[in-house]
């Protein structure tokens, strides 16, 4: 039985897809959690900032397929519970 050929659109599928893997990595490399938690409570200093941000995870956030609560706790996060 003779290998089955694998189209081009399939390889490019799998190019773009490695592409966005290594770039999740390196991101997850240069980014420590600690510097994001720092950077998002610098957020609280300016609101308008912040809201502007929160705005822009929201529209992107139903593509992206992220949860509501991922930005509901973010908010409670930056904005604390008083």
């Amino acid at each position: 039985m003779p290998p089955m050929a694998v189209s081009r659109a399939t390889r490019r599928q799998f190019g773009s897809l490695g592409v966005v893997v290594a770039a999740l990595v390196a991101a997850a490399l240069v980014s420590s959690p600690s510097a994001v938690l720092d950077s998002i409570a610098g957020l609280s200093a300016r609101p308008w900032r912040f809201v502007a941000v929160l705005a822009v995870l929201y529209v992107a956030r139903p593509f992206l397929l992220w949860p509501v609560s991922a930005l509901s706790v973010t908010v409670g996060f930056v904005l604390g519970t008083t």
